[in-house]
């Protein structure tokens, strides 16, 4: 018990501060380490993290940066585990795909009238940026990356934000679109579907971070083609 103890307290590196937040941390995100020596190599990767939080929303509040962080259920991983663990098998065929896509793309558009742009968007400053979300364990970042797009063009066509269903894409923007659910997909593959079928709001087709059925609502679309 007095070796357990003096681990904690060695030095004075960890501070009773640093055990609350870990004990809540666990607490919050169902954490339970029950071999001693994970629970400390966890709880080293956890203080070196809030480190960087701290360093980082320092800066933020002399206004260096332009966002502040805070703990997440990651919070006990190191930057090399989370990659790891959003990666997913398929991850070098879809990348493959989307650069012959865009290469493609780009050739056919070389002669199409060029118009100025400016050299900066800020879509936050717009409002047409709706809530972070999670996603879970699922694979599906490109559909969360096609409803934000989506969001935005809503925004600037109609006048008003809606927070679009990603769900809705990971279930039934399926293979026939070239999409794979939570093992993954594409952007452009999303908005073929839009085209043709429109996308529900997240209220109407909420978020379970799955690759689930493709539930069939006889509901009026929100974003519908052209």
């Amino acid at each position: 018990m007095r070796r357990f103890i003096f681990f904690w307290f060695v030095a004075g590196v960890t501070t009773s501060t640093d055990l609350d937040q870990w004990a809540q941390f666990k607490s919050k995100h169902g954490r339970v380490y029950t071999i001693t020596q994970e629970d400390r190599k966890r709880f080293s990767i956890f203080k070196d993290n809030l480190q960087k939080i701290e360093y980082h929303n320092a800066k933020y509040e002399k206004g260096e940066v332009s966002y502040a962080l805070k703990i997440t259920k990651f919070a006990d991983m190191t930057w090399d585990e989370f990659k790891d663990f959003l990666r997913n098998s398929f991850g070098d065929l879809l990348e493959d795909n989307s650069e012959k896509s865009y290469e493609s793309r780009l050739e056919e558009r070389d002669e199409e009238t060029i118009v100025d742009l400016p050299t900066a968007v800020d879509w936050n400053q717009k409002g047409a940026v709706t809530k972070v979300k999670d996603q879970g364990t699922c694979g599906s970042c490109w559909a969360f990356s096609a409803v934000g797009a989506l969001e935005a063009q809503h925004l600037q066509t109609n006048g008003s934000l809606l927070d679009l269903s990603a769900q809705e894409l990971v279930d039934c923007a399926d293979a026939t679109y070239g999409n794979m659910g939570c093992a993954g997909g594409l952007m452009d593959n999303a908005f073929n579907f839009v085209k043709v079928k429109g996308i529900l709001t997240e209220k109407e087709y909420p978020y379970k971070g799955i690759s689930d059925y493709c539930r069939q609502k006889q509901l009026c679309r929100c974003c519908k083609s052209g």
